[in-house]
């Protein structure tokens, strides 16, 4: 992700240089270098700053941890996930002159979605995921020549299938009965998510967002 630029008045410079943020004397502006959390900057960032140029945004998002067998040596080892709440935004562009992409349509889906196949995470983000789940990072699939984030073994470093942990019935992340959905924990952050990938949706009645929205809304 490039720099990020800031509105910080006069009177504020001091703060917002000990939190990090440089000049541009050329640009006469303010901004956030690349690789520093945008985190401490909120009341400088313009509207949208961090998340424009992304498929998938949200004003929040939801960290799922569980356990899952690894699909190639049987250890059980801990697998994160994405969750969102209803009203995230699902954008598609175009491409414009110059080869700029403008947005084409934007929907609000009225119900939660899991994040699967994700290409490209707000650097904010990957950072607290890391945090989160250290064993989530990105890797490139042979078979479709892309790159993407997944879950890895604890033991083997065996790259763990997107598709059986949030789409399979069953998993991990689609659980079918209670005793295996309460073994889902739930982390809200409360901060901008954006990201480029595809999504998986629940119904309202699902498992796992009824258990989050009782626990945490």
């Amino acid at each position: 992700m490039s720099r990020i630029a800031l509105d910080v008045p006069y009177s504020e410079k001091d703060q917002a240089k000990r939190l990090g943020a440089r000049w541009d004397k050329f640009g006469k502006t303010w901004y956030i270098p690349d690789g520093i959390s945008p985190r401490g900057f909120e009341k400088w960032l313009a509207p949208g700053s961090l998340t424009d140029g992304y498929e998938i945004v949200c004003d929040s998002y939801v960290v799922m941890r569980s356990r899952a067998p690894c699909l190639a040596c049987g250890t059980v080892s801990e697998v994160c996930g994405f969750m969102l709440p209803p009203m995230h935004k699902t954008i598609s562009t175009m491409r414009g002159p110059k080869g700029r992409r403008f947005p084409e349509l934007i929907e609000e889906p009225d119900f939660p979605a899991l994040l699967l196949f994700i290409t490209r995470l707000e650097p904010s983000v990957a950072k607290r995921m890391g945090q989160i789940c250290a064993h989530y990072q990105m890797v490139r699939s042979d078979a479709d020549e892309a790159a993407y984030f997944a879950n890895h073994c604890e033991r083997c470093g065996q790259r763990q299938s997107d598709f059986c942990l949030f789409e399979e019935s069953g998993s991990a992340f689609d659980p079918t009965d209670v005793e295996a959905a309460e073994k889902v924990r739930f982390r809200h952050i409360r901060e901008p998510f954006a990201c480029d990938g595809a999504t998986s949706y629940y119904l309202q009645e699902n498992l796992l967002w009824s258990k989050f929205y009782v626990e945490h809304l």
